[in-house]
């Protein structure tokens, strides 16, 4: 019997006994001792373990994120002493005291003239009692082992039989040897059952493994073979080929991704790592629900040659000390039209956040908007700025008085997240880059490919297909990954240098 007395966190004050051989420490709900998952963040779901071997008792710390320590000592295998100070998850972690409460026994003389003793007496034990206390264990030890996802270690079940043995010694020991004899064959026979298990279900996770490295290098080579691919056709079924070995490949990383021990098998192989570029990508994609299992190569380089160029651009501090100046405008905005900003830096490709600059063909202001569609969204724009000719290419208007409100950060920048809005309307939430590249091209523009293939479903109108088949011109396909990499610098500003 053990004792562990709170001394801080979530259970401060509350004190835990157990009789077991084996008492399980964490946030899992197979533990003996459980801690709460909200409040003693630092603990893991299977922190550690103190197991009595027969001589005393052993703490273990299982491989715990921030560690075990006794008294102020990191500790990953111990012997304890009464009175010693557990802390579990670190010097921040909640701490407990073991101790082993001292059971009254009665002695000889006061247990031979009490009136219970012959009711005392241990009834005699069959062979069936001892395994049935063996098969207990067993079954004590397969259910942790379920609970816990497969990740309890292999060795509780020595420690549980200890503790069933130790029970049918109470029962009888003039029986001891023969009644170890039986424990210790039903214990063979299950830790070879056991041990079968455990290497059948290795050699799976391998097998698992090997299947979706298989699977990624076939998709790698197949993207590059449709971006080489001229004839359109073939692009076509090479498109359909990868889309289906991409759903293996998802669902094989599923099955993967669902145990601890999956997790660990793909850690150990180097899969699931993903560089900065890739990792900022796909958490952008996820923030509008249109995660990829895989990224086109040429689009990771296509953003990584944006990063590079601005990181090297003396006009990067320039740029930014505009964003800074017209953002917080610019986000609520967007927050009105419930638009993520993500889509905001559309106004870097644009204008670089200039609100004054315009184009040879007449766009002007921070959202570069012509004056047409300035009017739709309620943006006043006088006839006389309709042929404005900018002095010196992408300069300020010359054109004399007027009124212009698309040079208003504010103003335009509402009509630009309803407009954007309305592209998000339009081709799904999902579809944010494909809403992206109509913004370069023209919702009209976009329209009239996807008439011109007959995309009708939403997969083929999804922009990775698009952006395969190559169905719009590369200027478009060359925005998209701009925006993208504006918006990476925009939420890493330290990482490039803009802040300190």
């Amino acid at each position: 019997m053990i004792q562990l007395t709170h001394l801080t966190g979530s259970r401060a004050g509350q004190v835990d006994q157990s009789p077991n051989a084996v008492v399980r420490l964490g946030r899992g709900t197979d533990c003996d001792v459980r801690f709460d998952a909200t409040v003693d963040r630092t603990v893991s779901t299977h922190h550690a373990e103190i197991r009595f071997d027969g001589q005393g008792y052993l703490l273990v710390d299982l491989h715990s994120s921030n560690g075990t320590l006794i008294n102020g000592r990191p500790a990953q295998q111990q012997r304890l002493s009464p009175g010693d100070i557990i802390a579990v998850g670190g010097e921040v972690g909640p701490q407990l005291r073991f101790d082993v409460p001292q059971v009254a026994v009665p002695s000889p003389r006061a247990r031979a003239t009490h009136p219970s003793a012959a009711k005392a007496a241990p009834a005699p034990v069959t062979d069936d009692d001892v395994l049935n206390a063996a098969q207990a264990a067993v079954a004590k030890a397969r259910q942790s082992r379920q609970a816990s996802g497969g990740a309890a270690p292999t060795g509780q079940t020595m420690f549980l039989m200890v503790d069933a043995i130790n029970q049918v010694v109470e029962k009888k020991k003039s029986n001891f040897k023969r009644n170890l004899a039986i424990v210790i064959g039903v214990a063979v026979v299950i830790f070879a059952v056991m041990g079968y298990v455990i290497l059948h279900q290795r050699a799976l996770l391998n097998a698992k493994v090997d299947q979706k490295k298989s699977l990624d290098t076939q998709i790698a080579q197949l993207q590059q073979q449709i971006q080489l691919e001229p004839d359109a056709q073939k692009r076509k079924a090479e498109v359909a080929q990868l889309d289906e070995l991409t759903g293996k490949a998802e669902q094989v990383t599923q099955e993967l991704e669902s145990t601890s021990k999956g997790q660990q098998a793909m850690a150990r192989a180097g899969l699931g790592h993903q560089d900065f570029v890739d990792q900022q990508i796909q958490e952008i994609l996820h923030e509008f629900e249109a995660d990829t299992y895989s990224i086109p190569q040429n689009f990771r380089d296509a953003v990584k040659a944006d990063l590079q160029k601005w990181q090297h651009d003396p006009s990067l501090p320039r740029i930014w000390a505009r964003r800074q100046r017209y953002w917080p405008m610019i986000s609520q905005a967007f927050a009105q039209e419930q638009v993520p900003d993500v889509m905001a830096y559309v106004a870097w490709q644009e204008s670089e956040f200039n609100p004054e600059i315009c184009s040879q063909v007449g766009a002007r202001g921070m959202w570069q908007f012509m004056p047409s569609t300035a009017r739709r969204y309620g943006l006043r724009v006088s006839h006389v700025w309709d042929h404005c000719q900018p002095k010196g290419g992408a300069a300020v208007c010359n054109c004399g008085s007027g009124t212009d409100e698309r040079t208003d950060p504010y103003k335009s920048s509402r009509a630009a997240a309803q407009y954007l809005g309305d592209l998000l309307a339009q081709f799904g939430m999902s579809s944010f880059m494909l809403a992206i590249a109509s913004y370069n091209k023209g919702e009209h523009g976009m329209r009239q490919v996807l008439c011109q293939y007959k995309l009708r479903t939403r997969a083929q109108r999804d922009f990775w297909n698009l952006y395969y088949m190559r169905y719009l011109p590369q200027e478009t396909l060359d925005y998209v990954p701009r925006i993208i990499a504006a918006s990476i610098i925009g939420h890493n500003p330290q990482r490039f240098g803009l802040t300190p």
